[in-house]
């Protein structure tokens, strides 16, 4: 928010203009005072046109002419109003001051959210998210590896012999489990959760069993519908998360909009103040600025 508690004061200006050399102590004083109010109402640094509360914020019976020469009756967006030019383009100063800081307050926030502005002053969004592969709502069943082949015995072979301490029975039903099951599954699949199942198996190397593998085959549709269904919501928090994150970058958007459209309107109304700006420059009674 802009700082409606002070003002630049140009002692110089003030003390050299030809207006206050001529004033009295006290019209000097209700100038001073006047200033002051018209900035702390925080209405475009104007003043009431009401001569009596004028003049009790003054703290005089009633405020001279000179003095109220100072301050010419405008149109506002307040109403009819008295208004020192000089400070008003002050007034304007801090508010383009503060519309500045937002703006880059707004680009901070989209830089925070992977965008950055373009040429134009648009937002654009750069993905900080990874891909996510989608799973099929068909498909109960993810594969590691494409099922294409019956897979190589010796690769489940060479495992349960590391396992178990005890070499696997490479008989004609051995094989043809093992070869049904990395035809649905995928070898890899089927290796990986060997390697899970195992580690939960043990009595097979108490036992030095050689034909141990009819509980895995019974276990193995079970477990890989699990690891599934762990996949499946993973895949719906990173989704959700993804989202998430176009919502906070829409609504960077929506503010971009809004304060375009603000500066829009600012840019008409200072427009139609040009005029007044260029004669307070060549003021000699100036009070502020160069």
């Amino acid at each position: 928010m802009p700082d409606f508690t002070r003002f630049d004061f140009n002692a110089h200006n003030f003390l050299n203009s030809e207006a206050v050399e001529i004033m009295t102590d006290a019209e000097a004083g209700q100038y001073i005072l006047l200033l002051a109010k018209s900035w702390l109402l925080a209405k475009a640094a104007s003043l009431p046109d009401d001569p009596t509360l004028l003049a009790k914020w003054a703290h005089c019976e009633k405020v001279s002419d000179l003095v109220l020469s100072k301050f010419p009756q405008v149109e506002t967006e307040f109403g009819a109003r008295r208004r020192n030019e000089v400070l008003y383009q002050e007034w304007i100063k801090t508010l383009d001051r503060t519309v500045s800081a937002s703006e880059n307050g707004k680009i901070g926030a989209a830089t925070r959210w992977g965008g950055y502005r373009d040429a134009n002053g648009e937002v654009n969004r750069v993905a900080m998210t990874p891909s996510i592969t989608q799973t099929n709502p068909n498909q109960a069943i993810p594969n590691q590896s494409k099922p294409s082949d019956g897979g190589n015995f010796k690769n489940l072979a060479v495992r349960y012999r590391k396992s178990f301490h005890v070499n696997l029975s490479h008989g004609a039903i051995q094989k043809d489990e093992y070869s049904k099951a990395c035809i649905q599954f995928g070898e890899d699949t089927v290796l990986e959760k060997f390697d899970e199942w195992a580690l939960e198996n043990m009595w097979i190397k108490e036992r030095r069993h050689t034909n141990g593998l009819r509980q895995f085959y019974e276990a193995l549709p079970a477990m890989i519908e699990a690891d599934a269904a762990v996949k499946i919501e993973e895949e719906e928090k990173q989704q959700a998360s993804v989202h998430q994150v176009e919502i906070e970058e829409a609504s960077v958007v929506a503010g971009h909009a809004e304060f375009l459209e603000r500066e829009k309107k600012l840019a008409a109304k200072r427009a139609a103040e040009e005029e007044i700006a260029a004669r307070v420059a060549s003021n000699p009674d100036s009070l502020f600025g160069g």
